[in-house]
């Protein structure tokens, strides 16, 4: 049962077994003075970083959602993040023509990278932490770093053509993806001898972003209208470059940026219709749609074990998803099953309180399992203004609510 409240703060849900369903926000992450670029997991998961026009980038914590650290050392708009699988480096770039090599574990900046010349709009990591490629501007589209020595080994003109999108692939392959701006290529690259596996050609509309699958046999790429009207979200054989399917995810807006699931079965896109879009990668059914921005979503990321999503928006937030029912709540099996009988958990209709009454002790939870209040049996009115999260388990002893937060 669901009872939604005309003008309340918070919905109460009575639920079965798990705590979080698909498509639940969980977070709303604030902090950027201007829009939000770009934003990426950790491989593990706990934390995440954005990038901003502010001119900085933000490490945050996904348990508390607390920006941990505010990276500085831009003098222009952080246009994109990659981290290292360990979990202890990333990499920024920025439209001051510099990229930065960070120690997340120290929380300081390694290198300054200034061979680029213009603009740099994208990067991303070696699977094994050693390489980093960057896409830049016309004259100075790509380029490979040894990260080990702070050194830029090889310098690719893409047809002197901005490149907006670039990934390794992710099998231990010496393949890369590139998109770019002039007329919109989609480029397979041999990594070792630098040389074009095969090349879309002219596709009219410049390429925002693009993605290589899990077992890179596939790859999929998003178009921007400009000069003609072509917005298709395209997905390509890496074998032979031919298009496996394409079409239009936002329609009528731009699509901005599209990203596999880490299983491949499905894929994640954004749009200027201030979305996010979760998709069966097979037959193109729209599985969840992610709306609470308030103004376009420029980047997505989905998390190496496919449970939840972020999104970054030019309303100046990330955001927080579940794309399924998993969720990370300590007590989880203890609480599954159990139906809700003995205590009440109701929104206050007029303030954004919350109002228990317990038969005995319990506390509030976020979705994630951290701890907000412990709670003494009797009567409680909560003030919920200041909390971060958009939803929320009220547990006493086995028993469980989970408490929606509408925005």
């Amino acid at each position: 049962m669901k009872k939604l409240m005309v003008n309340a703060v918070l919905i109460i849900v009575s639920f079965g077994s798990l705590f979080s369903s698909p498509g639940d926000l969980l977070l709303t992450l604030t902090g950027h003075n201007k829009e939000v670029h770009d934003v990426k997991f950790f491989p593990n998961g706990n934390y995440c970083i954005s990038t901003s026009q502010d001119s900085t980038a933000r490490l945050w914590n996904l348990k508390t959602g607390v920006s941990e650290w505010t990276m500085i050392g831009h003098n222009n708009d952080v246009t994109s993040v990659s981290i290292s699988y360990d979990n202890k480096y990333a990499l920024t770039t920025s439209m001051d023509r510099t990229v930065k090599y960070w120690d997340l574990t120290k929380r300081s900046l390694i290198y300054t990278f200034t061979d680029h010349t213009d603009a740099v709009w994208d990067c991303d990591i070696s699977p094994d932490g050693v390489y980093a490629l960057t896409g830049g501007n016309w004259y100075d589209s790509i380029r490979y770093w040894d990260l080990v020595k702070g050194i830029c080994l090889q310098l690719i003109l893409e047809r002197r053509s901005p490149v907006y999108g670039i990934r390794w692939e992710r099998n231990n392959q010496p393949r890369m993806i590139t998109g770019s701006y002039d007329w919109g290529h989609v480029c397979y690259w041999n990594t070792q001898s630098w040389n074009k596996i095969w090349d879309s050609g002219d596709l009219q509309g410049q390429i925002n972003d693009v993605d290589i699958s899990p077992s890179g046999e596939y790859v999929l790429s998003v178009s921007y209208a400009s000069a003609v009207n072509d917005r298709v979200t395209r997905c390509w054989r890496t074998s032979n470059g031919n298009v496996e399917w394409s079409f239009v995810a936002h329609n009528p807006s731009n699509t901005t940026a599209a990203r596999f699931s880490p299983s491949g079965n499905e894929f994640l896109t954004s749009g200027e219709d201030n979305v996010a879009r979760y998709w069966n990668f097979s037959t193109r059914t729209q599985l969840l749609l992610l709306n609470s921005h308030t103004d376009a979503i420029n980047e997505i990321d989905i998390s190496k074990d496919s449970h939840y999503a972020l999104t970054a928006s030019k309303d100046k937030t990330v955001k927080y998803w579940a794309l399924d029912n998993y969720t990370s709540f300590n007590d989880n099996k203890s609480a599954s099953h159990i139906p809700t009988k003995s205590f009440t958990a109701s929104p206050n209709p007029f303030s954004s309180r919350l109002s228990v009454s317990l038969p005995s002790s319990g506390a509030v939870y976020s979705i994630t399992g951290r701890l907000i209040m412990k709670l003494p049996k009797g009567n409680h009115s909560l003030d919920t203004s200041k909390w971060r999260e958009g939803v929320y388990i009220v547990k006493a002893g086995k028993e469980c609510k989970k408490v929606v937060k509408v925005e």
